[in-house]
């Protein structure tokens, strides 16, 4: 499949799913001080990134950083499915958002760092792509790239407090999956994780409430493509139906180009049992994925030896919770209780897990919003992007290092 065709699939879906809804408009308030805006190049050594991914970030620095000597902490704010570096700019103004908050004294003088972690597959999950678990390179070490890239090329180009106390990381959506992976396995780059709308949680993913024993993203996927378990949904119909219009479909085989993708001559996908054949490497290798689900509509083997153990937040967290606790690693999540892709049980559950952990955290679910009509402002997937992006920079403000 050519990288074009499937690019093309995702600029209707960036607006779909990282899109919110706009801020109340402030009728008096402090003056308001303005930072500034910098777009970077930080290409990778990485090819596969270079290859199917974007390697710009945009920084915002505050107000005085061109006339002060100071150095600040950094928050690293990672976007959504279908969006890039500009996203959280072009969707939600976080210029506005951060000059706002500064000028009034709710957060402090801090750097904020929006990284792409766009593919052309739709988005890189923030994660190390690799056939097997911990082998080759096959869509990007993205995981690798936030952290020993990414970061590096911040700290040397802007006047940074480069340490762990004074770095915090947030994201919505695949990027709030994104800040629970990356400071979960490396608590010593991160003092504050923020995660609005997250994949936190993939016993959530597997839940059959709808119609058991079928997980609810088996009916979910089914549904979008017009059938119903125990029908036949081919993997032809899987790849011809991508699109804004099935958006668990897309997102499906993007998180399986992530966490299980194959290379291989093409007689060796079964597809059958839901390996998907991508796009032909030459030399009669083939590149695809490995889905999680068999054609059952059942979790299969690289659901319980891949997705779980590798790539699932709440596992990841108690695999390291000794290192997250002994660096005090500190939680913020949210998510509306009326999320339409089925992530209102995935904060349900982490936040019950940071509670059984004894893990300082903050956040929870939420009905609404004061000053929102809920019939004009439901609380779905990324409804109150401003409200929950502000309350997450200032606990990260208020629990970073002073």
């Amino acid at each position: 499949m050519k990288k074009i065709a499937i690019l093309s699939l995702f600029v209707a879906l960036t607006l779909s799913l990282v899109s919110g809804c706009g801020k109340i408009e402030e009728v008096e308030g402090p003056e308001i001080h303005q930072g500034s805006l910098v777009e970077i190049s930080v290409p990778s050594i990485d090819p596969m990134i270079n290859s199917y991914g974007d390697t710009f970030a945009l920084v915002y620095l505050p107000p005085g950083y061109d006339t002060s000597q100071q150095s600040y902490p950094v928050v690293y704010l990672l976007h959504g499915f279908g969006g890039n570096h500009r996203t959280w700019q072009d969707m939600e103004d976080v210029k506005g958002i951060l000059d706002y908050l500064i000028s009034a004294g709710e957060i402090r003088p801090m750097i904020v760092v929006m990284p792409s972690g766009f593919s052309y597959m739709g988005g890189t999950f923030y994660t190390n792509s690799q056939y097997p678990p911990g082998g080759s390179d096959v869509f990007g070490m993205a995981e690798n790239y936030i952290i020993h890239e990414v970061i590096p090329k911040i700290d040397s180009t802007f006047r940074t407090m480069p340490d762990r106390g004074h770095r915090a990381i947030i994201g919505l959506s695949m990027g709030g999956y994104g800040a629970a992976k990356l400071a979960i396995k490396h608590p010593d780059m991160f003092s504050v994780a923020g995660m609005h709308s997250g994949v936190l949680m993939f016993d959530s993913l597997a839940r059959s409430t709808i119609m058991p024993p079928y997980p609810d993203l088996v009916i979910g996927i089914y549904q979008e493509n017009g059938k119903t378990p125990p029908e036949t949904l081919s993997v032809t119909e899987l790849v011809n139906n991508l699109g804004p219009d099935h958006p668990l479909t897309t997102m499906l085989i993007a998180q399986a180009a992530a966490f299980s993708p194959k290379v291989a001559p093409l007689s060796f996908f079964d597809t059958l049992g839901y390996e998907v054949p991508l796009q032909e490497l030459g030399m009669g290798l083939w590149v695809g994925v490995r889905l999680p689900f068999g054609a059952d509509g059942m979790p299969n083997d690289v659901w319980d030896s891949i997705w779980l153990p590798y790539h699932d937040p709440a596992r990841l967290l108690q695999a390291n919770i000794d290192s997250v606790r002994s660096y005090g690693l500190q939680f913020y999540l949210d998510c509306g209780s009326e999320d339409e892709l089925m992530l209102t049980g995935h904060t349900e559950g982490f936040l019950a897990l940071l509670d059984e952990l004894n893990l300082p955290h903050s956040g929870g679910v939420y009905d609404g919003v004061p000053g929102y009509p809920g019939d004009q402002f439901p609380p779905m997937h990324a409804t109150h992007t401003y409200i929950m992006l502000k309350n997450s920079l200032k606990y990260a403000s208020e629990h970073m290092e002073q």
